[in-house]
């Protein structure tokens, strides 16, 4: 049986080029969000490059919020593969 589950680093790089797409900042998806410094957003960056020790992705509730600043639904950020279980 297989199962789709979220790729982490290629939904953090999904949102990156869909905010160069958009032309948007780390800055103007900090502030969309209400987050209260850019940190968290270049974290996700980190994520997408690969960069050792980082992990995760955004919450859900941030992607939600994440979503109407980019003007895409979460399915379109969200990268999901197939495993066997």
């Amino acid at each position: 049986m297989s199962i789709k589950v979220i790729n982490q680093q290629a939904t953090c790089a999904n949102i990156f080029r869909i905010m160069k797409e958009k032309g948007l900042t780390p800055v103007d998806i900090q502030k969309g969000i209400g987050f209260a410094s850019v940190q968290g957003v270049y974290k996700w960056k980190f994520i997408a490059e690969g960069k050792p020790n980082c992990k995760g992705m955004p919450s859900t509730d941030t992607l939600f919020l994440l979503a109407d600043v980019l003007g895409v639904s979460i399915e379109d950020i969200v990268v999901r593969n197939k495993i066997n279980v």
